[in-house]
């Protein structure tokens, strides 16, 4: 973590000697781990790592925000020195400034608990048995038989942060993130292959559902979606019980079009929508926007890069959040991404070539 810190206090410092009046510099470092399990089959083992910086700055005035990935020493000064030129050229924007330095003053030093300390015992076999159970006990559902495929997936992430404001505020902090799911899907008789899941994700590997439960619940919700559609092998019925004939409760009618007609998702994204605000807060909210949620996955967008660092490591409780607000399953996975890239190609003619080469978000 020292070293991180280092590089975010570099790059606050070096935004000053180029000509910013004030900079926030905020660098991030993740791991990333994955094994997804198909069907018997190890199908993919990703482990990836990701490091960054973000810089906000204040130049005359005018407000820039920019990151780049090349946190080399000779690299960041040419970033740095590039970065301020840029924020001349912008419009004044006077009402951007960096927070009071009386609201760091007795800043608290205390354990949030966000990182996992056994996070470094976990190892490749632990994973793959996680999702081999996950697998089996989907498959020990009765009717399981109706069953084409499983998918299991065993994640975890650690991730570091550290953010330095020109005004006096210094911080650092890690946390990690552990998740296991599993997705179901069956053949029904017209030839449909609908699909259900389920995941357990947290900071602590010791807070997860039991992967034998995880398993058993996609299975479980598939086998009642398709008892609440009815199907179309149950034909009809007479007599004096009551069949799928009678007057249906509204509720009823209404799950079982929303099944059919595959609006689920159209459903959850609106729920997402209209609760964004509600989940995150009114500070989050206003610099982070959803922009799509589409098969579980939730895209987001924050107007600055450190914005899109902070949210980053608040994935694993969005996640959360936005499930129990929504319902379980609506979200499984939150990517944010950065400001959006301007562009500078104007009209139907341009020089080839990749063009300016200053990174945004």
């Amino acid at each position: 973590m020292k070293d991180l810190l280092d590089v975010t206090r570099q790059a606050a410092a070096l935004a000053l000697s180029k000509g910013a009046s004030a900079a926030a510099a905020g660098t991030y470092r993740a791991r990333h781990v994955e094994v997804a399990w198909r069907d018997g089959k190890l199908e993919k083992v990703s482990e990836a790592t990701t490091r960054g910086l973000g810089l906000d700055l204040y130049v005359d005035g005018r407000y820039a925000a920019v990151s780049t990935s090349d946190l080399r020493p000779e690299a960041l000064d040419r970033f740095v020195e590039d970065a301020v030129a840029l924020a001349r050229t912008l419009a004044p924007d006077p009402y951007r400034l960096l927070p009071d330095p009386e609201l760091y003053r007795g800043q608290a030093r205390v354990d949030l608990e966000l990182e996992d300390p056994a996070y470094g015992a976990v190892e490749a076999a632990e994973r793959r048995r996680v999702a081999e159970e996950l697998e089996a006990a989907a498959r020990a559902v009765p009717g399981a038989g109706k069953i084409l495929s499983v998918t299991a997936s065993v994640s975890d992430t650690r991730a570091e942060s550290a953010l330095v404001q020109t005004n006096g505020f210094e911080g650092t902090k890690r946390g990690t993130d552990f998740w296991i799911a599993a997705e179901v899907s069956v053949k029904d008789p017209d030839g449909r292959r609908p699909e259900e899941s389920a995941a357990s994700g947290g900071r602590f590997r010791a807070a997860l559902e039991p992967p034998q439960a995880i398993g058993r619940r996609a299975a479980e919700r598939r086998a009642q979606r398709g008892a609440r559609s009815g199907g179309p092998d149950v034909g009809p019925r007479s007599g004096a019980e009551p069949d799928d004939r009678d007057p249906q409760p509204l509720a009823r009618t209404v799950q079982r079009l929303t099944d059919e007609r595959g609006w689920a998702e159209g459903l959850s994204t609106g729920g997402v929508l209209s609760r964004w605000a509600d989940v995150v807060g009114p500070e989050v909210a206003a610099h982070c926007a959803v922009e799509h949620l589409d098969g579980g996955v939730l895209t987001v967008r924050a107007d600055s890069t450190a914005w899109a660092t902070q949210v980053r490591l608040l994935a694993a409780t969005l996640v959360r959040r936005l499930n129990e607000e929504c319902g379980d399953g609506s979200v499984g996975r939150v990517v944010v991404l950065g400001p959006g890239r301007p562009t500078w190609r104007k009209g139907a003619w341009h020089v080839p070539g990749r063009g300016p080469r200053d990174t945004y978000g």
